[in-house]
């Protein structure tokens, strides 16, 4: 059985099919860490438990790293990095996303920060889709530095070559 770490950030939820974590386990009820790349296969599917109440659920043929989660319960203050690499994810806020700059997730596009509450992520080759289905906003930050942002439920950023339009 895998140890413990002090660098803990959750665990996986529900698992269907194959799913691999860089630090494999002989166990479906594992954790995992900070730096670890999750990756489904053509059938596979997991739903990433954070200690904040944040969750992501990667879809088949799918990667995304938490590259970094720090939380203070007490303060309800926190970050989370995410890498997703391809696929499809949907992000669900917890805690930490109540706070601007709390979550960030970088994409080969840019990267988005969703503030408290929920967003669809798709990457297939060079493009993108970012749709945000509730809560404060979610932000777009392009390659070439230039930032949207998403108010209403519903609608998306669709990014292309490190630069991106709402629709």
């Amino acid at each position: 059985m895998r140890q413990c770490r002090q660098s803990e950030v959750g665990k996986a939820g529900k698992v269907a099919r194959q799913v691999d974590f860089d630090n494999p386990a002989p166990s479906v009820a594992i954790a995992p860490f900070s730096g670890e790349r999750i990756t489904t296969d053509a059938r596979g599917r997991v739903q990433v438990l954070l200690a904040d109440g944040s969750n992501f659920v990667v879809g088949p043929n799918s990667s995304l790293v938490i590259d970094e989660f720090v939380y203070r319960p007490e303060q309800g203050a926190g970050k989370i990095v995410a890498t997703f690499g391809r696929g499809v994810a949907r992000y669900v806020g917890g805690r930490i996303s109540k706070n601007r700059g709390g979550v960030t997730i970088r994409t080969r596009q840019g990267t988005i920060g969703v503030r408290g509450g929920m967003a669809n992520l798709v990457q297939r080759g060079d493009d993108t889709v970012f749709s945000f289905l509730f809560g404060k906003d979610l932000t777009f930050t392009g390659r070439n530095g230039r930032e949207m942002r998403v108010y209403r439920s519903g609608f998306s950023v669709f990014a292309s070559g490190g630069q991106g339009r709402v629709g």
